[in-house]
């Protein structure tokens, strides 16, 4: 009897052990079990043992992105908040805007082994390869807001791109119809030449200018130049084009940040505010005071929130096979034109709680 008592003691024990190498969560259950008194009578007694349960692994997303400024902190707020509301794992790197090591992320997430990689590319080019390789390996891949040269990507807009550019035009065909005395000689500021983007914001800019012939025949690009995104750079160039062009008399960047060098060049060089027109992309916190005071017309404001969930969402379904390859998805009504009438109602999705 006493042989028969041991085994069952065994078995119960064998249980427990089995719950803890596999660190299933686990569920109370009552059950029968059988034992012999000292008297040698058989015993029915109710015992709570612990039952495993399958637990399901979080689906784990990657980004990697181009860089943390004011902007992707408020993106990525948002990207952190979307994937504890649906149980998601999210990993991000920061490039902080080299494309070396942008390539460096993303061969470190794919070391990691997650479901899907979203990249905010600094180089469609440069990163086509290794968004290639991801795909080789099994795991899906999609281009964040910027686009890659590669077939094998999904590529997720945060809203129209073209749309977006058509909305800065926007703002100057309102400036020039408002202003029909006014010629505007410009200075534009490219993103960046590397990303495909800036070539359709360029595009939807211009499509939106030239539906008025009078509104095209009074906006006149005087220079171009590729300031990568960056004040610092931005300054440097309108302090040449001041040299260059006396005529000069408006700035128009793909970003705030270098509308912010560019009045910063003027206002050191002494110049007039009020005789210069700055229209901008991607209203920031920096600008939020330019638009105010009237040193600059206007910019476009996305609504990241939406835009930013909207990332998450359709990563996710990328991960799950429903959005493949070749295919791309962009959130409608991302954009909306800010000037001074109008920017008190944004301000708080732009300052960084």
């Amino acid at each position: 009897m006493k042989k028969k008592n041991t085994l069952v003691k065994f078995a119960l024990c064998l249980v427990l052990v089995c719950v803890l190498i596999v660190g299933c969560t686990s569920a109370k259950e009552t059950q029968e079990v059988v034992t012999e008194s000292d008297q040698g009578e058989e015993v029915v007694e109710e015992e709570v043992v612990e039952e495993a349960v399958s637990e399901e692994e979080p689906l784990v997303i990657a980004i990697a992105l181009n860089d943390l400024d004011e902007s992707q902190v408020n993106y990525l707020r948002v990207y952190q908040e979307t994937c504890d509301e649906y149980g998601y794992e999210l990993i991000y790197t920061n490039a902080g805007g080299s494309i070396e090591k942008q390539i460096s992320d993303v061969e470190s997430l794919m070391v990691q082994e997650p479901d899907v990689i979203g990249i905010q590319a600094l180089d469609s080019v440069a990163l086509a390869d290794i968004a290639d390789e991801v795909y080789s390996i099994g795991i899906p891949v999609a281009s964040v807001y910027y686009g890659i040269d590669s077939e094998n990507v999904v590529s997720i807009g945060g809203g129209d791109v073209y749309e977006r550019g058509y909305i800065q035009g926007r703002l100057i065909k309102q400036f020039l119809t408002e202003n029909p005395e006014e010629t505007l000689y410009a200075g534009f500021m490219w993103g960046s030449l590397a990303m495909d983007v800036t070539q359709i914001l360029y595009d939807g800019m211009i499509g939106a200018i030239n539906e008025d012939p009078d509104v095209a025949s009074r906006f006149i690009i005087l220079d171009e130049q590729d300031t990568n995104w960056s004040a610092e750079e931005a300054l440097n160039v309108t302090e040449d084009w001041l040299q260059t062009f006396p005529e000069m008399n408006c700035i128009v960047a793909q970003a705030d940040q270098m509308c912010a060098g560019g009045v910063a060049a003027l206002e050191a060089a002494g110049e007039d505010l009020s005789q210069w027109y700055v229209f901008g992309q991607d209203l920031k916190a920096e600008s939020v005071e330019l638009v105010q005071n009237g040193s600059m017309f206007g910019s476009v404001f996305m609504d990241y929130p939406s835009v930013s969930r909207f990332v998450i969402e359709t990563l996710a379904k990328v991960a799950a096979g429903e959005v493949t390859k070749g295919e791309s998805t962009a959130l409608e009504g991302a954009y909306v034109e800010v000037t001074a009438e109008n920017l008190e109602q944004y301000i708080d999705y732009i300052i960084i709680p």
